[in-house]
């Protein structure tokens, strides 16, 4: 640890010297500055504990809330307002659901729809592999496009070549032996 000390000496004491009041006066700043180290040191561990017991005490609150609400039993009633289940959880209602959900008729986009529409998995499926089948024919067809614009190009430009050179004799001036 490394401390820079400044004195400012005001005034002299009569009764001691100018060494007795420069010593009063380091230790006394010296003890200043060790206080306030020390303070800041243990005010940032006190921080950072009580950080840590704070923050294990709202988890274990919110945890014990979250399995309150749950585990509390509530009733279910249809649109008109009858009992359709009694005292039933969270829990059992997302296992229910979670049960049914894939299996549950769908229409195209995904809403439900009990009477026209497909299982879920059936939808997700297809929408998929025409997501695929669509990629996979995307590329091809580029891929075929360029080929075809290619030959042509190659085609093109050989018969301009042909029919110039039989056009004008050039044949002879390129190959003289022919």
């Amino acid at each position: 640890m490394r401390f820079k000390v400044e004195v400012d000496i005001d005034w002299i004491n009569e009764d001691c010297g100018i060494d007795e009041t420069v010593s009063e006066e380091i230790k006394s700043k010296l003890t200043d500055k060790v206080f306030t180290t020390v303070e800041k040191q243990i005010q940032e561990k006190l921080t950072e504990k009580i950080s840590k017991q704070v923050d294990a005490v709202l988890d274990k609150k919110i945890m014990q809330t979250y399995d309150e609400f749950l585990s509390k039993g509530f009733n279910i009633y249809d649109r008109w307002g009858d009992l359709r289940e009694e005292n039933v959880n969270v829990k059992e209602l997302l296992k229910k659901k979670l049960d049914t959900f894939m299996s549950e008729n769908v229409d195209e986009e995904g809403r439900s729809d009990r009477y026209n529409g497909k299982p879920r998995y059936a939808v997700i499926l297809d929408n998929q592999s025409q997501k695929q089948i669509n990629e996979f024919l995307g590329k091809l067809s580029r891929n075929v496009i360029e080929g075809i614009k290619e030959d042509i190009n190659n085609e093109a430009v050989k018969k301009i070549t042909e029919s110039i050179l039989s056009d004008y004799s050039l044949k002879k001036l390129v190959n003289p032996m022919a």
